[in-house]
């Protein structure tokens, strides 16, 4: 649900001033960000290369579900929304593509196994076209059901079953179900661009519970214990990446 309001906001007519801006941002976040993490774990820390270009990937993306959360508590709206949006949209596929590519590198090097270029990029492209298919065939179907409907109550409905079959569809296909739904908000963005509610309805009656549970969920993942191991590890990698997105 998080992503597909972030995808929402991909509407490629509005976005059309902010190119430069956001080509600007992307580049450096998929250059500079996961550099200094990698230089900082494998360099600095002497951890292996593999945990280092694994870090470094991640290290890309920005957290939809705070950026979102922000924005919807504060109500803000304008040029600043609209590119911050579209850089949490685009960054976040950029790092599951990049991470992809990491993933499947560590793995075979780390075997012995040779790994040519067509196969570090093969599977990524695969799984982001998969992706794009799904979110689009969805979305269109979304608008041809609601092109009559107007009640806010069915468009919530319909946009939650859309979302739970990009979902599905998604894992049974072994692609992101994130991106999948960042796919299906940004389709329903271009096609809908006058209505804005098919996105927003799924979202807005469950926002707070969705966040508290997110951010709860957050929590409990996060073990003192754990913690008191790697703690240096930790830090280096959060001020490495701060320095890199400022």
């Amino acid at each position: 649900l998080i992503t597909l309001v972030v995808g929402g906001h991909l509407n490629l007519r509005r976005l059309r001033g902010a190119h430069t801006r956001l080509g600007l941002l992307i580049l450096a976040e998929v250059l500079v960000t996961p550099l200094l993490v990698y230089v900082v774990v494998v360099g600095v820390c002497g951890q292996p290369w593999g945990l280092g270009l694994l870090l470094a990937a991640l290290s890309i993306a920005t957290a939809p579900a705070t950026v979102v959360a922000l924005v919807a508590e504060s109500r803000s709206r304008g040029v600043f929304v609209k590119t911050l949006m579209g850089a949490v949209a685009l960054n976040n596929i950029a790092c599951i593509f990049l991470f992809e590519m990491a993933h499947l590198a560590v793995v075979a090097l780390g075997s012995g196994n040779e790994l040519s270029a067509t196969d570090l990029f093969q599977q990524p492209l695969i799984e982001l076209g998969t992706t794009a298919v799904i979110g689009a065939g969805l979305g269109g179907l979304l608008v041809l059901a609601t092109r009559r409907t107007v009640q806010s109550e069915k468009l919530a409905t319909a946009s939650l079953i859309a979302v739970l079959l990009a979902t599905g569809l998604a894992q049974q296909l072994g692609a992101s179900s994130l991106l999948a739904s960042l796919f299906l908000g940004m389709t329903l963005a271009n096609l809908t661009p006058d209505k804005d509610e098919i996105v927003e309805s799924a979202f807005v009656d469950i926002r707070t519970a969705i966040f508290a549970v997110f951010f709860t969920l957050a929590g409990v993942h996060l073990h003192v214990s754990e913690l008191s191991e790697v703690w240096w590890l930790v830090l280096a990698v959060f001020f490495a990446r701060a320095l890199g997105k400022m």
